[in-house]
């Protein structure tokens, strides 16, 4: 089965469940917070997150925003609040 693109890196790398998984056991076995190699990942990463939600902001949201009625829009933010 096909692991499903959640975006994409800077160097245009696809972001998978497996690459988060694979950053994630990294992580767990030890980063030192005052490491620069984990201060420059960590920004890296907060960079990476805000493009995304820039990203969804700008098309994603707004194409939503043509599409559905208001009454629409306010039960998908309710639902989303719910997870």
């Amino acid at each position: 089965m096909n692991d499903p693109i959640h975006g994409h890196t800077k160097s245009g790398a696809p972001i998978t469940d497996a690459l988060i998984e694979d950053l994630a056991d990294e992580a767990e076995r030890g980063f030192d917070p005052d490491d620069l190699g984990f201060i420059k990942r960590e920004s890296a990463f907060v960079l990476e997150i805000r493009e995304h939600l820039l990203r969804e902001e700008e098309g994603v949201f707004a194409r939503m925003r043509q599409l559905f009625t208001p009454e629409q829009l306010i039960e998908l933010a309710d639902r989303a609040r719910q997870v």
